[in-house]
C-alpha cells in the first residue's frame, strides 16, 4: 500500500510539480522532463515494487533502489531553479519529491553502511508523503476558495519549515545517534502535530 501511494506521488508529481514551478516563478523558466527518465522511472519502479513486495527484497532490490534514486535526482535536476526558495508553495513540493529520492538512496546505501531500515521508510512517509500532502492541501485550499496561491499567508513558510525540520529529525538523527532514538521519535512527532495543528487553525 505504501509503495502504491509513492507511485501516485512520483507519477502525478512528474506532471504537476513542473507546471507549478513554471507558473509560480517571477521569471521565465521551463522545467525539463526527459522521456528516457519517464520510461526508466516506470520500469525500475515496477521492478523494485515486485521484488520488494513479492520476493522479500534482497541485495538486488537495493541496487534497483539506487538506480531509482539517480533517476529521481535527474528528474529533480531538470525542475530545479534557485527561484523556488523564495516561494514556499513551490519548494515544499520540490523538497517532498526529494525525500522520496532520498528514501531510495538510503536503501541503496544500507548495502555499504550501517543504516537501519526505518530512516528510508520515514524518508518516504514523513518527508515524501507528509510534506507533499500538506503542500497540496495548502495549494488546493487557497486555489479552490478563490485566493491567490502565489501569495499565501506568511505563516505557510513556517508550517512547511516545521514539517521539514521534523522530517530531518526523524530520518537523520536516529542514523547519527541511535542512543536517543525515542527522543528523536518524540521530537519528530511533536513537530508533525505542531505543523498540522497550525495548518488546521489557519486554513479552517
Amino acid at each position: 500500500a505504501l509503495y502504491i501511494v509513492i507511485s501516485i506521488i512520483v507519477l502525478m508529481g512528474r506532471r504537476m510539480i513542473p507546471i507549478f514551478i513554471r507558473n509560480g516563478l517571477n521569471f521565465t523558466f521551463e522545467p525539463k522532463n526527459r522521456r528516457v527518465i519517464d520510461i526508466l522511472s516506470v520500469v525500475f519502479f515496477l521492478l523494485f515494487y515486485f521484488l520488494e513486495v513479492f520476493f522479500e527484497g534482497g541485495r538486488f532490490v537495493l541496487y534497483v533502489a539506487g538506480v531509482l534514486a539517480l533517476i529521481y535526482a535527474a528528474r529533480l535536476y531538470g525542475w530545479y531553479s534557485n527561484g523556488i526558495w523564495g516561494k514556499p508553495m513551490l519548494w515544499v513540493l520540490f523538497v517532498a519529491y526529494s525525500w522520496i529520492a532520498l528514501g531510495f538512496g538510503l536503501k541503496f546505501l544500507s548495502l555499504y553502511f550501517t543504516i537501519p531500515a526505518m530512516p528510508a521508510l520515514h524518508s518516504f512517509v514523513y518527508g515524501g508523503i507528509g510534506m507533499m500532502t500538506i503542500g497540496f492541501m495548502a495549494r488546493a485550499t487557497l486555489g479552490h476558495t478563490g485566493r491567490n496561491v502565489f501569495e499565501p499567508p506568511k505563516i505557510v513558510f513556517w508550517i512547511f519549515s516545521i514539517m521539514l525540520a521534523g522530517a530531518i529529525v526523524r530520518v537523520f538523527f536516529p542514523i547519527a545517534d541511535m542512543g536517543h532514538y525515542l527522543i528523536w521519535i518524540g521530537v519528530s512527532q511533536i513537530l508533525w502535530i505542531l505543523a498540522f495543528s497550525i495548518f488546521a487553525v489557519v486554513f479552517i
